[in-house]
């Protein structure tokens, strides 16, 4: 039972998208600045994208991205892959003054 148990715990991402927390931008925040800093924590062994642009992952799954947006409504699209192919995507958007 134990190993069955530790085979389906290593294999989990295999059958579920990655999981992963968006820390900032929150929806509809406003910002006075062209410059979105996107904060977020996923699985180490994932690949982020943020609006199609590959950003690192640290060892702990915590990620960082700089992007700029334009005045006005701002979409943002984040995209975790797994190494099994599973992917979850998250979209915000904020509102740039």
């Amino acid at each position: 039972i134990l190993l069955l148990g530790f085979i389906i715990f290593q294999y989990r991402f295999a059958f579920i998208s990655p999981p992963i927390t968006l820390a900032s931008p929150t929806e509809m925040s406003v910002l006075s600045s062209s410059t979105i800093l996107v904060l977020g924590k996923t699985d180490p062994n994932s690949t982020i994208t943020v609006n199609d642009e590959p950003v690192s992952v640290n060892s702990d799954g915590d990620f960082r991205k700089e992007i700029t947006g334009f005045s006005g409504k701002t979409t943002i699209t984040i995209k975790a892959i797994n190494r099994f192919g599973k992917q979850a995507v998250f979209t915000r958007h904020v509102i740039i003054k």
